[in-house]
């Protein structure tokens, strides 16, 4: 069983995905010390507080929450394998085959740790994470989190919480993108990172709308510097509302000669251009309207019962009404 089964990173795709979500061990100790016994299951990502975990207990300051299972990565040879945690709240060590790999401080930031070197030869590997959450009696941010709910606070969410998933890469690949939408223009600029220094030489890259190919082309060869390419957009139109259009693109690396093709990376990108002056005007007639003619909308501030996660659609348990700013056809949300 697969919770949350979309691709956690849809702005950088890969093909080599695994996904860790499901029924993990868990036990809640006073001591970061390993279990002796675990307490029962707990269905990853959502938080022993919730009612979709299958456990229902509130972690404690003080307490250790750990987590535990087995994980085979990802098909293929060679490269690099990263583990990645989407969230968890709020500190938390990770161990894998008994060798600590990393940590991790801060409940609403995403981490990924390079586990390959332990990684062992049978393709069954253990995993096991230790976190701590002080909530109210620590300094860090918990949003409306707190251990007695009420009014406007939910209860208090620890542990894992966002998707557990690990990719296989190349042993110099691509760590994050700066994809820069020149409206103006009609570029688009793509500058790859590389784990390497200097790594991304011979970048090529692609945007994509509705299929068709829109504009390609190579990028910088020079090897003490991160790759990049601006791609100049003929096919090009604003985004409507009622007609969006997001181009995608894919960054292909390659290392050596131009027909020697390494795994391809895929984002998005949607070029917005916003006129100062017209924002100014809609804003100062606003202001002349009376509150009573602004007709109200939901705010989006809602969360899943069950998984206290939040939402925009289905079934919720926060609904706020509060007037919009109103551009046109489009609303911006106060």
């Amino acid at each position: 069983m697969h919770p949350l089964t979309e691709y956690p990173r849809p702005a950088m795709r890969r093909d080599s995905y695994e996904n860790l979500n499901g029924l993990w061990k868990y036990a809640i100790t006073q001591t970061a010390e390993y279990p002796a016994a675990w307490d029962g299951s707990i269905l990853v990502p959502y938080s022993p507080e919730t009612k979709a975990s299958g456990v229902g207990r509130t972690l404690q300051p003080g307490q250790w929450l750990h987590y535990h299972c087995t994980f085979a990565p990802p098909p293929g040879e060679g490269g690099r394998v990263l583990l990645h945690f989407g969230a968890v709240d709020y500190a938390c060590a990770v161990q894998v085959n008994g060798h600590l790999v990393g940590g991790h401080r801060g409940g609403y930031w995403p981490f990924t740790l390079d586990i390959t070197a332990q990684l062992n030869d049978t393709g069954r590997n253990s995993l096991w994470v230790a976190v701590q959450d002080p909530t109210g009696t620590g300094t860090q941010a918990r949003g409306k989190q707190t251990l007695r709910p009420g009014g406007m606070f939910y209860p208090a969410q620890s542990g894992i919480w966002q998707t557990v998933w690990l990719e296989r890469v190349p042993e110099n690949y691509i760590q994050s993108l700066t994809v820069t939408p020149d409206y103006d223009a009609r570029t688009v600029t793509v500058k790859a990172h590389t784990s390497m220094p200097g790594g991304a030489v011979n970048l090529w890259a692609v945007v994509r709308a509705g299929g068709v190919t829109i504009a390609e082309d190579w990028g910088s060869d020079e090897a003490d510097r991160d790759g990049e390419v601006t791609l100049k957009l003929d096919s090009f139109g604003p985004m409507l509302p009622t007609a969006p259009l997001v181009k995608r693109s894919s960054i292909l690396k390659r290392y050596s000669h131009k027909s020697c093709a390494l795994p391809i990376l895929r984002t998005s990108v949607v070029k917005r251009l916003i006129k100062t002056n017209l924002i100014i005007k809609a804003i100062t007639s606003i202001r002349a309207i009376n509150i009573r003619d602004v007709r109200y909308v939901s705010l989006i501030q809602k969360v899943w019962p069950k998984s206290v996660i939040s939402t925009s659609l289905g079934k919720t348990s926060i609904s706020i009404s509060r007037p919009p700013f109103m551009f046109g056809a489009n609303q911006i949300y106060s």
